[in-house]
């Protein structure tokens, strides 16, 4: 980890302002030191101890969390950017309308567009995301060129007429 803290100091300095840098650590105890170091750098760590843990507690969880992380299957997670113009709705709406339109499942969300921001998996139904957040999402492809975010915006006016949204948050 010493070595790879050295050359991520050296490469951040190089890289374009928007470059995304990943990070291999072996001690997850390492992972603040670089999110302080630069926003930019997303850390990963060993998942041998938690895939460990998951076959002996879920029978065959462990054959679905290796296809979630695999790049050799066409269906994965994925990230995408939910634009700044996209109105915020409640997570069960966000859920419903991907299933249906693009048959992808919504797992979480994270409460910006930086590398780093806080995440969230599997949050509550009444949670309201939107424009300005970021979407983790399975399915067989990437949505960012296929999604019409105005599906999202003719939904919230018909489900939250006249409340006051705050960004994770749920509505009373």
């Amino acid at each position: 980890d010493e070595r790879t803290i050295a050359i991520s100091v050296a490469v951040s300095r190089c890289v374009r302002a928007d470059a995304h840098i990943v990070v291999y650590l072996e001690k997850k105890s390492n992972e603040r030191f670089f999110e302080l170091l630069d926003r930019r750098i997303e850390c990963v760590t060993s998942l041998r101890t938690p895939l460990l843990a998951q076959a002996l507690l879920n029978p065959g969880a462990t054959k679905i969390l290796r296809e979630l992380v695999s790049v050799e299957d066409p269906g994965t997670h994925f990230r995408i950017d939910i634009p700044a113009d996209v109105s915020m709705i409640p997570f069960h709406l966000l859920l419903s309308i991907l299933n249906q339109e693009y048959r992808a499942i919504a797992i979480g969300y994270a409460v910006s567009h930086e590398t780093n921001a806080k995440t969230f998996l599997n949050p509550a139904p009444d949670i309201i995301i939107g424009g300005g957040m970021s979407l983790f999402y399975i399915a067989e492809h990437r949505l960012d060129k296929i999604i019409d975010w105005n599906i999202f915006n003719a939904r919230e006016v018909e489900v939250l007429p006249d409340e006051t949204i705050l960004r994770g948050v749920s509505v009373p």
